[in-house]
Order: C-alpha cells, then structure tokens, then sequence
C-alpha cells in the first residue's frame, strides 16, 4: 500500500466502527484509473467530509506495524499439481515495488510461516497459472495476507534469472496443463532492482535504452531486461537482477547499474 500522508484535523464527529480506533488507511481506488492512492485518517470529521464527493471503492486498513513485506510466488495446473517459489522479500518505496531479493533477510521461522500461508492461500483460490500472494510482516513476526495478483507479478520477475525455471515459463507449463518445472535456487542470493522512469524532461536521461552500455559496464555479470515502454515519472519501464553469493551484494550491484540506466538517485527514498 502507499505510503501515506497524516492529515491532522479536528475531534472526530462520526462514530468508529465497533471495537475499532483511528488513524485508519483509506485506499481510493478511482474508477477511471488502475492508479491507487493511500491516505491515513486521524478524523472521521474529514472522511465524513470526504466520501460524498468519490464515487469510487474505498477499502479500510487498520494501521500495522510492519516489519517487512514479502511475496509468495506459486503456480498451479488444472490438474491439481501446484508449486510454490522461495519467499521473495520485497522492498517498497513511494507506494511500488523498488526491490526484490531472494533469500529474505528473516528469521527462518517468519520465512516458513510466510510460505505456508502463501501456498496455502493460493490452493484455497483454485487459480490455474501463476498467482503472487503479497504477505505483510508485522514487528511480531504475524504474517498477514495483504493483495493476491493472479498473474506473473513484479516480485518474481528475479525467478527468470536466479531460479531454474522462471514464472514466465512456469506460467506457460501451468496453463497448459504440462508437468511444472523445477523452481529451485541456482544462486545462493539474487536480487532485482526496478528501472523506473525518473521524470526529468531531457529524453537522453529518461530513455533507458541510450544508456544500456553504460548500464552493462558498471556490472558484466548483471541481466538487463528492458520493456521498450515510455518512460514516466515512477513507471517501471525494465529491471536489472543480479545473482551472487551475499543478498546485501547482490542488492548494491543490481541498484548501481539500474540507477546508470534511469539517472535516478543511488538511494531513492
């Protein structure tokens, strides 16, 4: 979910809901838009003011302490077999998906709990393909059930590089009822660094492709997949994944060449 912006106001005149408190998280999903906006409410008084005017799903959160998030990556076949990737720990930044690596820096118990309740997720879905079951982890170590994207999803983009079968191909396997392939490591760690369009208006900077040697230089062992869209302020427009011996290694090498490709920040907040 978005990161989302504390709006202070005055005591609230609409009743909570029963056993329940504020601050809450409101996700406006607009209508027109497949864009989603997360706000956090300290006063009813606002959202009373507020929910006339959106004619739109509104969803509500209550406020977690979260730890970490991850990704749950399986695929299943009509034919009932299903499998289920290693937890890929995803890092969020302005609301999106920025970083993935593989293995996730958590206790063994949290990972084991995380990909439990992910396989078992997607088998009570029935969904035929590849599904990704986002979990949030809270500072307790709770695992909580936060989106499912039945599809081949951001987070696994890494498993075509750093696994022996990647979701593109097991996807493919799964639809068409072919026995799936083998979704183990081939790396001790792996990340994945999203390009992603930085919004500056000199096209040399935002266009990705002019710099893809430069992108290869910083890094020969780094794989490069670039989607060939346009860039826009925060669109993900590629990918950079890099295997390695140490996930903290693979994260810092992945996001030296992804920020040679995109001219953003080393360290964008």
């Amino acid at each position: 979910m978005a990161n989302p912006v504390k709006v202070q106001q005055a005591r609230p005149r609409l009743a909570t809901p029963p056993g329940q408190a504020y601050p809450w998280y409101v996700r406006l999903i607009l209508a027109l838009q497949r864009r989603k906006y997360g706000v956090e409410l300290e006063s009813a008084r606002l959202w009373g003011r507020m929910a006339p005017a959106f004619l739109m799903m509104t969803l509500f959160y209550r406020t977690l302490d979260r730890a970490a998030e991850v990704a749950v990556v399986t695929a299943r076949r009509p034919g009932g077999e299903q499998t289920t990737y290693p937890v890929f720990e995803t890092i969020q930044r302005n609301g999106m998906c920025n970083e993935v690596v593989v293995p996730a820096r958590l206790d063994d118990s949290v990972v084991e709990e995380a990909g439990r309740v992910g396989a078992e997720v997607a088998l009570a879905a029935a969904a035929v393909g590849v599904l990704a079951v986002e979990l949030f982890i809270t500072t307790d170590g709770t695992v909580l059930v936060n989106e499912l994207a039945p599809r081949v999803h951001n987070s696994g983009h890494l498993s075509a590089d750093a696994c022996v079968t990647g979701q593109f191909e097991q996807h493919l396997r799964a639809v068409l009822d072919l026995p799936l392939g083998d979704i183990s490591l081939r790396t001790p760690a792996a990340a994945m660094v999203n390009v992603v369009g930085a919004g500056e208006s000199d096209p040399e900077v935002t266009e990705p492709r002019g710099r893809l040697a430069a992108g290869m230089a910083v890094d020969p062992a780094a794989k490069i997949h670039l989607y060939a869209k346009t860039p826009r302020p925060d669109r993900k427009i590629g990918h950079v994944t890099v295997c390695d011996g140490d996930v903290d290694r693979a994260l810092a090498r992945a996001t030296a060449v992804a920020r040679m490709l995109d001219g953003r920040s080393p360290d964008p907040k």
